[in-house]
């Protein structure tokens, strides 16, 4: 019964949570830096948030109750950079 291992003095152990991917708005480098923006919905009760990834690591994250306004912070987060001199990266065919 697995719902009796809790008491167990070494139980097994239970498999790992898969990450769920959030959801890629927009990708901008500069000078060998990367910065990427995901939406990630967390439940009805926690609501949106927006994260900036640089290089892969979390940067900088906000949550919001509703989505308009992860969209907007991700939006005034890219005209920042793009003042900043970032771009979008260059994709060759």
């Amino acid at each position: 019964m697995a719902a009796d291992d809790w008491y167990k003095p070494n139980p097994t152990p239970a498999a790992p949570r898969a990450p769920k991917p959030g959801e890629h708005v927009w990708t901008l480098v500069k000078a060998g830096r990367r910065f990427d923006c995901e939406l990630r919905f967390h439940g009805e009760s926690y609501g949106w948030e927006c994260q900036v990834l640089e290089d892969g690591e979390i940067r900088y994250g906000w949550r919001f109750p509703l989505r308009a306004g992860a969209e907007a912070e991700a939006d005034a987060q890219r005209a920042r950079l793009l003042r900043e001199g970032f771009a979008e990266p260059v994709t060759e065919l």
